[in-house]
C-alpha cells in the first residue's frame, strides 16, 4: 500500500502499544510540516527560487492535506522562505496531523480514539492496526542505512525527518549506537547526490526545526 511521506512519518512515530507518540509534540509538529513541504518538493509541486517557495502544477494534486497547504501558500501576499513555511505550518500542525491520521484510519492502518481525562480534558490516541506495514517501513529504513540508495529521494527525506524529530530510538535502543546512527543519517543526507530543491529542503527544514526548538527552550528557561 502506498503511503505519503507524512503518513509514513506519523505511522513510525506512534508507539506500537499505547497509542502515544514516541517524540515530543514540538519535534513532531515541525517534522510533519517538513514532511508535507518535502512531499510537495519530491512530487515537483514546489521549487525554491532565490530561497523562496514557489508552487507549480498544483492542479495535479489530489491529496486534501497537500491541497490545504498549497492553499495557505497561495494566500500569502508575497513569496516566503522555506523556513517561514516550516514555522507557519508547524504552528498549525495539529490540524494537519489529525487530517493525516484520519487518512490512515480510512485505509485501516490505524484506529483513532478521542478520550477525556477525568471526563473533562480531551486527548487523542492512535493505535496501529496494520503492524506488518509499519514493520516493513521500519525495516526498510534500517536496511537503507546499511546500504543507501541515493536515488531513493523519499527514503533520504524520511531519514532526515527522523533525525530532526529526534526519533533515533526507532533504529536502535543502544545509546552509543544511537550516536553512530545519527551520524550515519546526517552523512546520507549531506552526501546524497540529489540536486536542487529536495537536497536544499532537507537541510533548511532541519535547520528551521532546530532553531525553533532552541528559541522555545530559551523562552522556557527565561520564564522560570
Amino acid at each position: 500500500m502506498e503511503l505519503s511521506l507524512s503518513e509514513k512519518l506519523l505511522l513510525l512515530a506512534i508507539h506500537r502499544e499505547n497509542g502515544k507518540f514516541i517524540t515530543s509534540d514540538l519535534h513532531l509538529n515541525y517534522s510533519l510540516a517538513g514532511a508535507i513541504l518535502l512531499e510537495l518538493s519530491i512530487k515537483e509541486h514546489l521549487k525554491l527560487v532565490d530561497g523562496n517557495v514557489y508552487l507549480k502544477d498544483i492542479e495535479k494534486i489530489d491529496s486534501p492535506l497537500l491541497l490545504g497547504v498549497t492553499n495557505l501558500i497561495q494566500e500569502s501576499k508575497k513569496p516566503r522562505t522555506l523556513k517561514y513555511w516550516t514555522q507557519t505550518l508547524g504552528r498549525k500542525s495539529g490540524k494537519f496531523r489529525w487530517s493525516a491520521l484520519k487518512g490512515l484510519e480510512s485505509k485501516r492502518i490505524v484506529r483513532n480514539q478521542e478520550k477525556a481525562f477525568l471526563g473533562i480534558f480531551p486527548y487523542k490516541r492512535s493505535f496501529i492496526l496494520d503492524k506488518q506495514l509499519r514493520n516493513e517501513i521500519h525495516d526498510s529504513l534500517k536496511q537503507f542505512i546499511r546500504n543507501p540508495d541515493f536515488q531513493n529521494t523519499e527514503q533520504i527525506a524520511l531519514l532526515g525527518l527522523i533525525d530532526a524529530s529526534q526519533m533515533h530510538k526507532l533504529l536502535t535502543s543502544d545509546s552509543q549506537n544511537k550516536k553512530a546512527i545519527k551520524k550515519k543519517i546526517q552523512e546520507i543526507v549531506k552526501e546524497n547526490p540529489i540536486k536542487d530543491t529536495v537536497e536544499i529542503a532537507i537541510k533548511e527544514i532541519q535547520a528551521a526545526i532546530l532553531t525553533i526548538i532552541a528559541i522555545s527552550a530559551a523562552t522556557s528557561a527565561s520564564a522560570r
